[in-house]
């Protein structure tokens, strides 16, 4: 994404006073703080490079996951918001258990898949499933394993974009989306090493698996995820792994878009002040966010209004990260924006609907409708 003149994004000494909301207020109730400050909006923070969502949390509902990224470590720890230094591809991450009881049964045993005696100890765990479990999965631990290796290492192996649209989840709608992508992006490929960890995660009823593989000859591991879909065939989620945007960033800003447009994005309840102006200044209707994409330093503001439809959803899912982990964190979701038409401001923006928790389209069909 090209680099962005921050003078364009903060408000100058002729635009409208904003106001710095100086705490975030979870409850919604709209009660002015003690102080009220007035001012310039603050600069964007040099870094966004941290936070996502734990995984360390029970509520489905809360467990947007954290966009992916490349890790050195287990992905256990990235889930739980620790800071990881990459390299590589990144993953998204939200969602949950694979192929029901028996999904978590074998998956939670299976680590370093490249030794036999480890593959062993995974199809004993499916013998000890119930029977009705496993037909509901129609595939046993085996089958599984196999399969699940079969989509990773067919997917990053890769050559082409033909090939690679062999291992993605719904073909059909995504592979124009990755014939334009790699137009303008590499075809990263490699030879698989192995598969180090499997992470189960369920999201809105779907079952998926969060892989973490090594390539030969590369320093770290990357990850990927791979679902299964409404007929129950697994495969590799794409737009998840490449943070696939169906619209430009630059574009939507510059021409100030007032049709709702799909992003996505990072949401932050700053503890710090939210910024409150031009049209949005009324801090007792509206809600404001840090709207921030992937890598990227510059953020906008999106504004909710207070006990909306999409306010609500958003604030459920920030009550349960906090709930969940203590402190406010990025919460990865894909939304829709626009600018008010005849907009003051080149920075805020209506989040008008919230598409998915996580940066995966779970059911795209009914998503997208």
């Amino acid at each position: 994404m090209s680099s962005v003149d921050k003078s364009e994004l903060e408000p100058n000494d002729s635009d409208q006073e904003g106001v710095k909301k100086p705490a975030v207020h979870l409850n919604g109730d709209g009660q002015p703080p003690e102080s009220v400050n007035r001012g310039r909006e603050p600069k964007p923070y040099a870094t966004m490079a941290e936070s996502g969502l734990s995984m360390r949390r029970r509520d489905p509902d809360a467990s947007l996951l954290q966009a992916q990224r490349p890790v050195h470590s287990s992905p256990e720890e990235q889930w739980g918001g620790e800071e990881q230094k990459s390299t590589d591809s990144w993953i998204l991450g939200i969602v949950c258990t694979i192929f029901g009881l028996l999904g978590v049964a074998i998956l939670w045993s299976i680590t370093n898949l490249d030794h036999g005696s480890e593959k062993a100890e995974v199809e004993q765990a499916a013998l000890e499933v119930s029977q009705e479990h496993a037909e509901q999965v129609q595939l046993n631990a085996e089958e599984i394993v196999e399969e699940v290796e079969r989509l990773t290492r067919g997917y990053v192996e890769a050559k082409s974009v033909d090939e690679r649209a062999k291992y993605v989840r719904d073909p059909e709608r995504v592979r124009p989306m990755m014939n334009s992508y790699y137009e303008d992006h590499p075809l990263e490929t490699g030879r698989l090493k192995s598969i180090k960890k499997w992470l189960p995660v369920e999201m809105d009823h779907y079952s998926f698996l969060v892989i973490t593989y090594e390539l030969e000859g590369e320093k770290g591991s990357s990850q990927l995820l791979i679902g299964e879909s409404e007929q129950g065939v697994m495969a590799v989620d794409w737009e998840s792994k490449v943070s696939y945007q169906t619209a430009d960033w630059d574009k939507f800003r510059k021409e100030k878009v007032a049709e709702p447009t799909m992003f996505r994005v990072y949401l932050e309840l700053t503890e710090l002040s939210p910024f409150y102006g031009f049209e949005f200044s009324d801090y007792k209707k509206y809600r404001a966010y840090k709207v921030m994409l992937k890598d990227e330093e510059e953020y906008l503001w999106g504004y909710t209004e207070l006990d909306s439809p999409v306010d609500k959803k958003l604030m459920q899912m920030a009550e349960s990260e906090l709930k969940a982990t203590g402190k406010m964190n990025k919460l990865p979701v894909i939304v829709k924006l626009r600018y008010l038409k005849n907009s003051m401001s080149d920075r805020c923006v209506v989040i008008d609907e919230l598409v998915g928790k996580n940066w995966v389209l779970t059911n795209p069909e009914k998503q997208l409708k």
